[in-house]
């Protein structure tokens, strides 16, 4: 069992620790939860089954104070909520603090909504006993927009806030799955990655699609609250709306005058292929695909004869590798080349 078992909840951890009772709300403190721990057993193998596991997530917060040498609210107040400035975030709430709010029960016909109780999970305090606003949450999902370096506000260099957004187990819907800590889920063609929180009386959703800028925070404080419900609804008004606000002016394209002496058929064993200048780019088009227009690939120069391969959608292996165009003693293109493999011109 290793740490990003606990974090992807594919340990097989059972879901909550011994002592732990939703329904008469007990928690046995940190102490108990360690001392019983050699009583338990896993319910799957690790990395058989999805299996999400509270207890898992607390016994990470115990590997980060192990590790750290402070305790778990000390440790992500001083290197996460500080930095952020996330200043009216509470690791360790209390219940009847100003501003806190009230949870209550269910709608039931005829009854007045039950309050209910605030309740502190001790033990499993790093499985969820955050108090925060929308405010703060704003910022803590700023943070996932960015891509800077690590220090100060940013609190993760940018390619670590995306390993923790990358698909590690995939549920057998093929729609979402679980990064590091975060939930992912695709809607449509929109990939989120979030997570929700559930406590007596209080539901809440936090959801962000880093490739639109966008992120969605909802906070209800009742039983039957249904958060993601409004988190989809938000999206869908405002992915559209964002879009246009931060899509930059196309540029009409402008081909370079002399790379219609690239253009032309080029033949191998496997195939022929296109290269024409489209849309002011030079484009690699196999007219065999599905759709060729899909899995165009567009050449950006390097220098002189050779291109680097991109696509927007292409499953092409050699995307992102040099493309060059080699010349015969006339000055004419002869054939074309990647590392591995050659066209000769027709």
């Amino acid at each position: 069992m290793t740490i990003r078992h606990l974090l992807t909840h594919t340990s097989g951890l059972p879901r909550e620790a011994m002592g732990v009772n939703w329904s008469d709300l007990t928690f046995p403190n940190r102490d108990a939860m360690i001392r019983r721990l050699p009583e338990l057993e896993t319910v799957f193998p690790a990395e058989t089954e999805w299996k999400y596991s509270n207890l898992a997530l607390s016994l990470a917060g115990e590997i980060v104070a192990a590790v750290s040498g402070e305790p778990w609210p000390r440790y992500v107040e001083s290197h996460i909520l500080t930095p952020l400035g996330m200043k009216s975030t509470l690791t360790l709430p209390q219940g009847g603090m100003a501003g806190l709010s009230t949870g209550y029960g269910r709608r039931v016909p005829g009854e007045r909504r039950r309050v209910r109780p605030f309740v502190d999970v001790a033990a499993e305090r790093p499985a969820g006993n955050i108090a925060s606003n929308v405010e703060d949450l704003a910022r803590f999902v700023a943070l996932q927009m960015r891509d800077g370096a690590a220090g100060g506000a940013q609190v993760l260099k940018g390619s670590t806030l995306r390993e923790m957004r990358r698909i590690r187990w995939l549920l057998p819907d093929w729609r979402s799955g679980w990064g590091l800590g975060f939930s992912v889920r695709r809607v449509g063609e929109q990939v989120r990655a979030g997570h929700g929180g559930v406590l007596p009386g209080q539901r809440t959703q936090i959801e962000l699609a880093p490739a639109d800028k966008l992120g969605v925070i909802v906070l209800t404080n009742a039983d039957d609250g249904d958060p993601v419900r409004y988190v989809d609804q938000a999206f869908a008004l405002l992915t559209p709306v964002v879009k246009r606000a931060v899509e930059a002016p196309k540029a009409a394209g402008a081909a370079e005058p002399f790379w219609d002496r690239y253009a032309g058929t080029y033949t191998s064993e496997q195939s022929d292929v296109k290269v024409m200048v489209l849309d002011g780019k030079l484009t690699l088009v196999d007219p065999e695909a599905e759709n060729p227009w899909e899995a165009r690939i567009l050449l950006k120069p390097v220098s002189a004869g050779t291109f680097r391969m991109t696509a927007a959608s292409c499953s092409y292996g050699a995307i992102g590798e040099l493309l060059t165009f080699e010349t015969g003693a006339d000055g004419r293109v002869t054939r074309m080349k990647t590392a591995n493999e050659y066209w000769l011109r027709k």
